[in-house]
């Protein structure tokens, strides 16, 4: 068996409609800071993994930092595939795009999506060892909803930061109790949270 602690980034400087790759904010760095402490007092040392992302990479470092181990990146937490003609020059149109991801489910998606979930899933389903990961908003959103049979892309809202733990056992991926749980539907969207 295999306890994994899946963290959200701290939070980016600038929005998912802003910038491809963007740095963690002040805030973030804090954010990072704090996540480190409470998983310090809560865990014993393990390997760390990353998403290849900027935010995520400066999120693990303070862990990684006082465990005295290496940050592994590990593609498979990147964050979802978006259209490639959303780059540069055309972020804004981002925004509409999550907005409706947001509101659909898995088995009809664009095949580059349904893929990276797959490949996300079977990265998990990988681990062996206990090990904490630091990752995007959709990720941990598929993780918990595959262990929940739940289809929907949001599943909850995972704040930045924050901690949900699974366990992986016999082929399987398990939400661990008190791990923060969905209960119900998302809340309407005000506006868009951001995949990362």
């Amino acid at each position: 068996m295999a306890l994994v602690s899946l963290v959200r980034h701290g939070k980016s400087a600038r929005g998912f409609h802003e910038a491809v790759d963007p740095d963690l904010s002040g805030r973030g760095h804090g954010q990072a800071r704090e996540t480190a402490a409470r998983l310090c007092a809560a865990l014993t040392r393990r390997p760390v993994e990353s998403s290849p992302l900027r935010r995520a990479r400066q999120s693990a470092a303070p862990l990684a930092e006082v465990w005295h181990v290496p940050v592994e990146v590990a593609q498979a937490l990147t964050e979802v595939p978006v259209p490639a003609d959303m780059g540069e020059g055309r972020l804004h149109l981002r925004r509409a795009w999550l907005d409706d991801l947001l509101a659909r489910k898995y088995g009809g998606l664009d095949a580059a999506i349904e893929k990276w979930r797959e490949d996300l899933i079977a990265h998990i389903l990988s681990l062996r060892t206990d090990t904490v990961l630091y990752t995007h908003f959709l990720n941990i959103n598929a993780v918990v909803g595959h262990a929940l049979g739940d289809t929907r892309v949001e599943v909850f809202r995972p704040d930045h930061g924050s901690e949900t733990r699974v366990r992986v056992e016999a082929g399987r991926i398990v939400l661990e109790p008190g791990s923060p749980c969905p209960g119900g539907p998302p809340p309407p969207l005000a506006s868009s949270p951001g995949p990362g």
